[in-house]
């Protein structure tokens, strides 16, 4: 009986497998990757040095019924996004922390001169429900070195000022910190202008293996300051992705005010009982407007944690999007787009990559003017504490 049990969940697992294999990755739904509400987080991040491909991986639970020992995780290859011949991975594998919430790693494998994917098919062992994730490791924007906080893998893109973080390299570093303060995304039919290819650095500086930036902004690390390989970060305060103070709260409502309502409240500075005042004349109720700060502000945090690159997360094209219509029904990447659909709304976003060395992943949106209609009536719903 025993082993009749055994070769069912075998089969089972080896059925669900082969059923991710024939599919591309270009036809994942990958939605889940943005949604608070998922019972996992995972976090693939790849590092490139010499002929060593290293890729840290995490998985957290967020349900307490599922413990991260509940998780099996198998690794594929894929050449392409269209590829349909995984190769399985058996890379080595070193556990870098356990626990009931969450446990991480660090895969080891060859490196190639072309780019190829890591996939990871994340299984609920009691339920059997799957997760994809994929990574790029690409040798034209390649990270080549680990951040540190404490002894542990740091794969966020903000850290608090005042942290000391460690670096992996054991040769000398080049730093460079810019106080630029980005502006916000247009809205989706206003065609955005195109940003400068180059940022001019306000200072420069040289350190070994650790460093503690203090000022907020965007920091880059390299080692050899004439190859697109670094590291980069914003230094924000230590509430972050989170805005919980007066003068925070005006700049990111500008997706939702008008001009004399968004100036207002930018000149209010931290009086709060005129800025309530300003939120209860748009919403016209006292407790549409406590739902419509609630939420909106969730929807902050939550782009921060997930877009944040050179500039803050809601600051950036997808964050705009994911605060105004939320998380979309579907996600879906080739290796030069990403595209959202919201079905209830029949509407589609196609964001085009335009990575650089302060972020391989940063995604740009293809604005169109028949968003407008559509992007007032949400703006509208959201005014009226109806969304």
């Amino acid at each position: 009986m025993r082993i009749t049990r055994t070769l069912i969940i075998l089969l089972l697992v080896t059925f669900s497998f082969g059923n991710a294999r024939a599919q591309t990755l270009e036809s994942l739904n990958i939605s889940h990757w943005y949604d608070d509400t998922n019972e996992i987080s995972f976090v693939l991040h790849p590092v490139v040095r010499g002929g060593t491909a290293s890729v840290f991986y995490q998985i957290t639970t967020n349900r307490k019924e599922y413990p991260s020992h509940a998780y099996s995780i198998d690794w594929e290859s894929r050449s392409s996004f269209y590829d349909r011949a995984a190769q399985p991975l058996n890379p080595k594998d070193s556990l870098t922390y356990q626990s009931t919430i969450s446990h991480s790693g660090i895969l080891s494998m060859p490196a190639k001169t072309s780019s190829w994917y890591v996939l990871a098919k994340v299984t609920n062992l009691i339920t059997q429900q799957a997760y994809y994730y994929f990574t790029l490791i690409d040798p034209q924007w390649p990270v080549n070195q680990f951040k540190l906080a404490g002894d542990y893998i740091d794969t966020r893109t903000y850290l608090p000022a005042g942290a000391e973080i460690k670096f992996t390299s054991n040769q000398k570093l080049f730093g460079f910190y810019y106080k630029s303060v980005f502006g916000a995304a247009q809205p989706p039919f206003v065609e955005a202008g195109s940003p400068s290819p180059f940022l001019i650095t306000d200072s420069t500086f040289t350190f070994h293996g650790s460093l503690r930036p203090t000022s907020p902004g965007l920091y880059l690390v390299q080692e050899d300051s004439t190859k697109a390989q670094g590291v980069a970060f914003l230094v924000m305060d230590a509430n972050y992705p989170k805005y919980t103070q007066v003068a925070q709260l005006a700049h990111p409502l500008v997706y939702i005010t008008t001009d004399e309502e968004y100036q207002q409240l930018t000149d209010l500075k931290t009086d709060k009982p005129a800025f309530d005042k300003v939120i209860l004349d748009i919403t016209r109720d006292r407790e549409r407007a406590k739902n419509l700060m609630r939420s909106y502000f969730q929807r902050i945090e939550s782009a921060n944690r997930y877009f944040t690159d050179y500039k803050e997360g809601w600051k950036t094209d997808r964050g705009m999007l994911y605060i105004i219509y939320g998380k979309p029904d579907e996600v879906s990447r080739t290796p030069s787009t990403e595209t959202w659909y919201y079905q209830t709304r029949k509407t589609r976003f196609t964001f085009h990559k335009t990575g650089s060395v302060f972020n391989p992943e940063n995604y740009k949106l293809q604005r169109e003017e028949k968003y407008m209609v559509d992007w007032f009536s949400m703006v509208d719903l959201w005014r009226k504490s109806r969304f």
